[in-house]
């Protein structure tokens, strides 16, 4: 009895092949789908994080500003001093 092997491929392979192939591209989509989901949930923190960025950098620049306001109170502070001693020297 002589072997047909185009025969045997086509019964016992390509069946296979197509399942294999069906297979794969359910992994591929799933994989797919979790890309996306993973992609947003970085898009997401990365937003959160430049927010929270953002609001520090805002706290800072306020921070700068006080410090800017307390020295320009000190130096007019000892402005002051500096003249009441140089009226009380006389």
């Amino acid at each position: 009895m002589p072997v047909n092997v185009k025969q045997i491929i086509q019964d016992l392979i390509i069946p296979e092949f197509r399942t294999l192939s069906a297979e794969i591209k359910r992994l591929d989509e799933k994989i797919d789908t979790g890309l996306k989901r993973l992609d947003e949930k970085i898009e997401s923190a990365r937003n959160e994080f430049e927010a929270n960025f953002r609001r520090i950098d805002s706290g800072i620049n306020l921070f700068k500003e006080e410090i800017k306001f307390l020295r320009e109170e000190i130096k007019i502070s000892i402005n002051i001093h500096e003249r009441l001693a140089a009226l009380e020297a006389k």
